[in-house]
């Protein structure tokens, strides 16, 4: 890219450390990994200990273990493991770096992978829509790739493997998100208290598990003016027309309050709000 390019990228990753944004990224990834791996081996376990490897009750177990890349030969060789594993209370550690095996150490490391993407959802290009690679809908669509790929990694995958183990991690998924939410609340010094049920159907709409429907409601919300939401110019342009229309509209409401000398502390609201970070 351009020298503009890499000044704005190299900007935007100092952001992500000053802002607390990749240590968090790390912290949801690390009790991501804790919690699928566990449930990798535990299905593991539950084939190689059952009488009957290929019992009808096992299907289940074996089709979510193939999902994520783990076939019998590969649950056989991790399952030769185990005598690295470390056991807790409630879940299992694989400890790979401590394996023999090196390839059933890259397939468990890979689906462990895998899983993490689907808890700590981490948008693709994969999981765009090709109409989003038109000019025009890029816009209007800009900064809805998380709802996009949460459709893909979150909301068919809970479909398809309604257990335990999926709403184990839904509710990690949704504590998770409700941890962002408070503190994002905190940091705004949103008026009010902030409450378990505020905790909980934030949590579920940060987890991604809502998907594009979450989006759908908060739009509606915010041109409709119910629930918690006040509309504006502003926000119903940035819900039709996209993120770059409000923008537009803030930065044309600065430059009019300028003009008529009707600069207040909403303006400077606006002006901040016009920054990068």
């Amino acid at each position: 890219g351009s020298k503009a390019e890499r000044i704005v990228q190299g900007a935007t990753a100092a952001g992500f450390v000053l802002n607390g944004m990749n240590l968090w990224n790390d912290v949801a990834k690390n009790v991501a990994g804790l919690l699928a791996g566990s449930r990798i081996l535990k299905d593991i376990e539950k084939i190689m200990s059952a009488p009957d490897i290929n019992a009808p009750a096992l299907a289940g177990v074996r089709t979510r273990l193939a999902d994520a890349g783990i076939d019998q030969p590969a649950v056989e060789s991790i399952w030769a493991m185990r005598d690295k594993w470390h056991r807790t209370e409630h879940n299992i550690v694989g400890q790979t770096d401590s394996w023999t095996n090196l390839s059933a150490q890259d397939t468990y490391l890979n689906a462990l992978s895998k899983e993490i993407q689907r808890i700590v959802i981490t948008p693709g290009l994969g999981e765009k829509p090709l109409f989003t690679s038109n000019e025009v809908w890029g816009l209007i669509t800009q900064f809805k790739s998380f709802a996009f790929a949460s459709h893909m990694k979150a909301t068919i995958p809970m479909l398809q493997q309604r257990d335990f183990n999926m709403m184990t991690q839904l509710a990690g998924m949704v504590a998770m998100g409700g941890v962002v939410a408070a503190i994002r609340a905190q940091q705004l010094e949103r008026p009010g208290e902030f409450t378990v049920t505020d905790f909980l159907t934030e949590g579920f709409d940060r987890s991604g598990a809502g998907f594009w429907a979450m989006d759908l409601l908060k739009g509606a919300g915010r041109i409709g003016g119910f629930g918690n939401f006040a509309p504006s110019e502003r926000s119903i342009a940035g819900q039709l027309l996209g993120p770059a229309a409000g923008q537009a509209l803030r930065v044309a409401n600065v430059v009019g309050d300028h003009l008529q000398g009707k600069a207040d502390h909403w303006t400077k609201d606006n002006e901040r709000k016009l920054l990068i970070y």
